[in-house]
């Protein structure tokens, strides 16, 4: 007997799939919009963890981060395939499918926000990975005797609260100073509120399922926008899609570099990426050029914010060197030639201009 039999009520029992024998029977009714699927808006309101999983596994690869954080997202799409095959099926396999993978994903977030001294050395040697394994194979066979809901989500809690709480325990003390704190915080925000908020609308819809069935009774079509656990499909995807993002921009900020990597905060699906090289961080920007026999040789440094610009250019003829700092910054241009060798150096706002030009001969006199 499952915690959640009350929810069965007058449910259909089998289907297309056999007899169910999952521990847990949702209030939408089964067997409604189709034949071939006990759940239908249960069931596909997880393509999108499907999708969005497969989004950030190629995001990580094609920015070239390490391949361990692929395995987060693409363990979203795992906990969407068997949540799609457990709600149009209602069958224990499915249902396994769907929940154990649950702490699968979040045991190896967890592992990840432990393991956060600088360089790729794993902190605990293999103690780490096997006190990881360990605690999978136990939740695991133990689940497999004794299959209550309430004990799997007890586990859930705990190895969930525990990895959240140490997430914005190292937000907190990442350096101030750095933009990446406010942006990691407020990501991870987001996404723990989507995610709390997505299971009070599934609590709701268990606490109040007669009345919620009457409301699709008497809509119709639309009542597909009442389904509670559909909505715990949608934003718990959503949410933890958020989390990985700003625990994999965390923890390579303090396995690898600060500076290194980034995201967009403001859009929709954001993924981490490195940052350019040449690209300012923290103020600062230089670029280097070397021309020779007639050549041109252009150094531009562009500064946005308080820092310097250092641009330079050497050449025997025709050199020219073009020094850009915007804000409140310092410019200096140099150049050497023999001949027509040319500095420009342009401030614009609070700055200061210096040029150095040193010249064989002065053509232009």
């Amino acid at each position: 007997m499952g915690a959640f039999d009350s929810l069965r009520g007058d449910q259909i029992t089998s289907g297309y799939w056999g007899e169910h024998t999952s521990t847990i029977d949702w209030c939408e009714l089964n067997y409604v919009h189709s034949p071939y699927i006990a759940e239908t808006i249960n069931t596909l309101t997880n393509l999108p963890s499907i999708l969005l999983g497969i989004y950030g596994a190629w995001a990580t690869f094609q920015r070239g981060l390490p391949p361990r954080y692929a395995l987060c997202y693409l363990g979203l799409t795992l906990i969407g395939i068997g949540s799609f095959g457990f709600h149009a099926s209602l069958k224990w396999e499915w249902q396994l499918m769907d929940e154990l993978p649950m702490i699968y994903v979040v045991s190896l977030a967890g592992y990840f926000v432990l393991d956060t001294n600088p360089g790729w050395e794993p902190r605990f040697g293999l103690w780490g990975p096997l006190v990881l394994l360990a605690w999978d194979i136990f939740v695991t066979v133990s689940y497999t005797y004794l299959p209550n809901p309430v004990y799997h989500q007890v586990a859930f809690a705990i190895i969930i609260l525990s990895t959240t709480f140490r997430t914005v325990y190292l937000i907190y003390k990442f350096p101030s100073s750095s933009p990446l704190r406010g942006m990691m915080g407020r990501t991870m925000a987001f996404g723990v509120a989507t995610f709390v908020l997505g299971f009070a609308i599934w609590n709701v819809d268990n606490i109040f399922c007669d009345q919620l069935r009457k409301i699709r009774e008497i809509v119709g079509f639309w009542g597909f926008l009442v389904e509670g656990h559909a909505y715990w499909h949608l934003m718990t995807c959503y949410g933890s899609y958020l989390i990985f993002t700003a625990s994999v921009l965390l923890h390579l900020s303090l396995k690898d570099d600060i500076d290194s990597y980034t995201f967009k905060e403001k859009a929709w699906f954001p993924f981490v990426e490195r940052v350019k090289k040449g690209s300012a961080v923290n103020g600062k920007a230089d670029g280097h050029s070397d021309g020779y026999v007639n050549g041109n040789g252009f150094s531009n440094g562009l500064a946005n914010g308080n820092g310097p610009s250092n641009g330079h250019a050497h050449g025997m003829m025709n050199a020219h060197s073009n020094d850009v700092s915007n804000g409140n910054g310092h410019s200096n241009g140099h150049s050497n030639g023999s001949a027509n060798g040319h500095s420009n150096g342009y401030s614009n706002g609070v700055a200061e201009k210096k040029l150095h030009p040193r010249r064989i001969k002065k053509l232009d006199q």
